[in-house]
């Protein structure tokens, strides 16, 4: 083993093989080589599509079935007609949602991460996943006699659902930021599709379901299984994608 101070060139060199041995080479217009790690059945591609889905499924489908579940259900009192923060439900639900989020997108600004991204992501998704089952419990929960307790449990939902999910998805865009523009192009199709889905399951359920509570704990279920597999998948991703080498040596270098 050939040492310099406290760096294994050995280990360097062979990971350097293994990274080229593992990637396809590409010319770029500007005639310079890279390398870029072979996506073997588009796993990596597909992936990222899915989490361009999480990122917004979640709160997307809890916005979707609010008129009809959390105002004209789940807030209307057994005895009495319906209450103020039921009437102007969307007004607290947007001060409830958008907050949280401009203040992680302002300490995302000056709070570095030194362990890198990933952690995050897990953290984000495992919230996000409590989230929605919190919400799922209550589907079948009579809350007719304590609306107000149960607002509040769901503007506290929705502060930690979007804190979460403002971590998830600035935590995504930068991993994939790393990545070829394909990819980031992959985030935005998830995206897409998941606006197109949702769209679609809210005329189905407009037109054909006649009850609400099934059509919530439909909406939900969909939304816990989105992050299940979001959940499952990073994990795999992590397996799958070779990092840059350059980065990988820094890391050894400085340990």
């Amino acid at each position: 083993m050939t040492e310099y101070g406290a760096i294994d060139l050995d280990k360097i060199y062979s990971e350097r093989k293994y990274f080229l041995k593992n990637s396809i080479k590409i010319e770029p217009d500007d005639e310079e080589q890279e390398y870029l790690p072979k996506d073997r059945y588009k796993l990596v591609y597909f992936i990222i599509l899915l989490h361009g889905i999480g990122t917004l499924i979640p709160w997307n489908m809890f916005i979707s079935i609010a008129p009809q579940y959390f105002i004209d259900f789940k807030l209307q009192p057994a005895n009495s007609s319906k209450p103020e923060y039921a009437v102007n439900f969307f007004s607290y639900l947007g001060v409830c949602s958008q907050f949280p989020n401009l203040v992680v997108n302002f300490l995302n600004l000056f709070i570095v991460v030194k362990d890198g991204l990933a952690p995050r992501i897990v953290l984000a998704l495992f919230v996000l996943l409590a989230s929605c089952m919190v919400t799922l419990i209550f589907v079948f929960i009579d809350t007719s006699y304590y609306t107000f307790g149960y607002f509040l449990i769901t503007m506290l939902s929705v502060i930690i659902l979007n804190s979460a999910n403002g971590i998830y998805q600035n935590s995504m865009f930068g991993i994939i930021a790393d990545f070829p523009p394909q990819y980031i192009n992959a985030s935005i199709m998830g995206m897409n599709f998941c606006g197109i889905f949702i769209a679609v399951l809210l005329i189905i359920t407009t037109l054909g379901a006649n009850d609400v509570q099934w059509s919530a704990f439909y909406y939900f279920l969909i939304a816990l299984l989105v992050v299940v597999f979001c959940i499952v998948s990073f994990f795999i991703l992590q397996k799958l994608v070779t990092y840059d080498i350059s980065r990988q040596s820094k890391k050894d270098i400085t340990h």
